[in-house]
């Protein structure tokens, strides 16, 4: 059930995003962006036209409600730390520097009140709480057999490869690229599914109990992100010989990953590679904003 509950919250919302008309969409604008990441799961899941309608009403009826969180979060900050924050993290980027580091910059150049701090972990409790609504509302509209068929999905070790041609969404490729593309993946999908196995052997069954048990009480807690990753190392306590194991994995897949997007990269024209810096970067400012 977790990983179905997890393949849902990655899954709902492109479904019915993908229906809903373009003036539906600015409307939304970006409050639908933590959802934005949730489909192409679905595809392979046979749907009636009933089902899509009730997705669509349901995802139309959360629009607002996350979209108002988003424009609380929006205004905690005063308009100079909103400066200090783009400036850090244009700074950060520039630097070279990636995900964590990045945050951790902006942070640092921002500084939060306690007020701020108190008012945001608030606020994402709230958008945790509707996201959750969402995936059990979403779970109620499919059938057994289309739930077993996500929770398959979720189960792949590929998983990695899921993001793929989202990335490209908005770029207008060519038949030829789109097949290029499509080869590439298939070549790959089998040496990160190795990785993925061999990442999964790591652990003992009572350690796998652990994380599991963390995971859900951190979440429950409201944490997030780091946060989480945090309890549930601290929980699983893996030995030596394991952390080494991992990290020379989590190379192997980093390297992997590396490999395909260059070769990937290759495949577009010059055009095309500007529209995917130009998504990157929106991307990354409306994740600093916390939108």
């Amino acid at each position: 059930m977790k990983i179905l509950s997890a393949v849902l919250a990655l899954a709902v919302s492109l479904a019915i995003v993908g229906n809903l008309s373009a003036e539906e969409k600015k409307e939304g604008q970006r409050s639908d962006r933590p959802m934005m990441g949730m489909m192409r799961m679905f595809e392979g899941v046979d749907f009636s036209e009933e089902q899509k309608a009730n997705f669509k009403e349901l995802w139309k009826g959360y629009m607002p409600k996350l979209k108002a969180v988003g424009e609380k979060m929006g205004d905690i900050l005063t308009e100079e730390q909103k400066t200090a924050r783009a400036e850090a993290r244009k700074a950060a980027i520039e630097a070279g520097k990636k995900g964590k580091e990045i945050r951790d910059a902006v942070q640092d150049a921002v500084k939060l009140t306690d007020e701020q701090k108190a008012k945001f972990a608030e606020l994402r409790k709230e958008r945790q709480a509707l996201r959750k609504e969402l995936r059990e509302k979403s779970m109620e509209i499919m059938t057994p057999e289309q739930k077993e068929i996500l929770k398959k999905k979720g189960q792949r070790p590929d998983r990695p490869m899921m993001g793929g041609m989202r990335m490209f969404e908005g770029v207008d490729l060519s038949e030829e690229q789109k097949t290029n593309l499509k080869e590439l993946r298939k070549g790959y999908m089998p040496k990160l599914k190795a990785v993925g196995e061999k990442l999964g052997d790591i652990m003992t069954e009572a350690q796998k109990t652990v994380r599991a048990e963390a995971r859900k009480i951190a979440i429950e807690a409201g944490k997030k992100g780091k946060e989480i990753r945090d309890a549930v190392q601290d929980a699983v306590k893996l030995t030596d010989e394991q952390k080494a194991m991992f990290a020379e994995l989590r190379k192997e897949m980093q390297s992997l990953r590396k490999e395909l997007r260059e070769k990937s990269m290759e495949i577009l024209t010059p055009e095309q590679k500007e529209v995917l810096k130009a998504k990157y970067m929106r991307w990354q400012k409306h994740k600093a904003e916390g939108k």
